[in-house]
């Protein structure tokens, strides 16, 4: 009799013991779970003759701007969310002028942007992810892997396909390229663009780009 009661006492303690164990598991689970990304904006505007990483005329145009950028750069920033709209509402329709994306991330944590936004533009989805990027700079977190995959969800990318292209190292291959590219034209910091070959630097007012660009059209005609 006292053996069965020993028996029970020691499968109740161990009960406890379980219980409490469970508990304990739950309870680091629940602080260390994955916290839901917040967004502050999400963008799903296309310019006009969105093309990859290129809006505007064709690749042939009279005038092609290049843009060398960081998404980490808050210069860039301050050009994509400020002067880029000025030029896009001026020269978007214009077919002699094209403006390309160029990523050139300067440090390591802003490559995993570089290659997602280029994974994004297989589905020439770039531009909503480019800007949602920028719309969101400073935002904790923002370049982490659970942050750029709930960025390609809010904008419509095909999951399967983005993560595709970023496990098969494409979207590497064209921010190498791309870095690669500014390198030999003497990029050292962002943003630097060249329009038909003519650098400028920094974050400049749009019209210090509208009187660049004329120019090279009135050039070209």
């Amino acid at each position: 009799m006292r053996e069965q009661k020993r028996r029970q006492q020691r499968y109740i303690a161990l009960g406890v013991i379980l219980v409490g164990v469970i508990l304990l598991v739950g309870l680091i689970w629940w602080n260390n779970r994955p916290k839901p990304v917040e967004l502050a904006n999400v963008s799903t505007e296309q310019p006009p003759g969105a093309d990859g990483m290129a809006w505007g005329g064709p690749e042939g145009a009279a005038v092609i701007i290049e843009e060398y950028s960081d998404f980490g750069c808050p210069h860039c920033g301050t050009f994509a969310l400020r002067v880029a709209p000025v030029l896009v509402e001026k020269y978007g329709n214009n077919p002699n002028v094209r403006f390309v994306f160029k990523p050139f991330p300067l440090r390591p944590e802003t490559t995993p942007p570089a290659e997602a936004a280029a994974c994004a533009a297989e589905q020439n989805l770039f531009w909503p992810y480019h800007d949602t990027l920028f719309i969101n700079q400073g935002a904790p977190d923002l370049f982490s892997s659970a942050t750029l995959q709930a960025i390609a969800r809010a904008v419509g990318l095909d999951m399967a396909r983005f993560n595709q292209c970023l496990d098969d190292g494409r979207g590497s291959e064209v921010v190498n390229a791309s870095v690669q590219q500014g390198r030999q034209q003497g990029v050292n910091a962002t943003p630097t663009f060249f329009i038909n070959g003519q650098r400028i630097e920094g974050a400049r007012p749009a019209e210090d780009f509208i009187q660049i660009i004329d120019q090279a059209l009135a050039a070209a005609s």
